[in-house]
C-alpha cells in the first residue's frame, strides 16, 4: 500500500517568491532520483510550516556539503536561508546563509 503525501509539493523559485520564504529546514537526508532531467538529488524540507520536496542543485549541494559535510544525514534539522537568483536566464533557489 502507498501512503499519500498530500501537501508535499515541490519547492522551487516560484513557491519561494509566492510565499515569501526566507528560510527552510531540512527534514531528510535525501536521495538520488531519476527524473526527466536525469539523476537528481532530492530532500524534504519545511518552508513556512509546509512540507515540500526540493531538488537540490549541484551548487547548493556544494554549499551544504562545505558547511555540514558530505554525509547528508548531518544536514537533517539544519535551517538554511534562501533567496532567488538568476542562472542562465532562469530564476532558481539559492542557499545564501546558513544558521546554526
Amino acid at each position: 500500500m502507498t501512503q499519500l503525501e498530500i501537501g508535499n509539493d515541490w519547492f522551487n523559485a516560484k513557491v519561494l517568491q509566492e510565499n515569501n520564504v526566507k528560510e527552510i529546514k531540512i527534514l531528510t537526508e535525501g536521495q538520488y532520483v531519476d527524473g526527466k532531467f536525469g539523476r537528481q538529488f532530492s530532500i524534504e524540507i519545511l518552508a513556512n510550516g509546509r512540507k515540500y520536496k526540493w531538488t537540490v542543485s549541484k551548487t547548493n549541494q556544494k554549499i551544504l556539503a562545505e558547511k555540514y559535510g558530505m554525509n547528508t544525514k548531518y544536514w537533517i534539522e539544519k535551517t538554511v536561508l534562501v533567496k532567488t537568483t538568476q542562472i542562465m536566464g532562469k530564476t532558481t533557489v539559492q542557499v545564501i546563509t546558513l544558521n546554526y
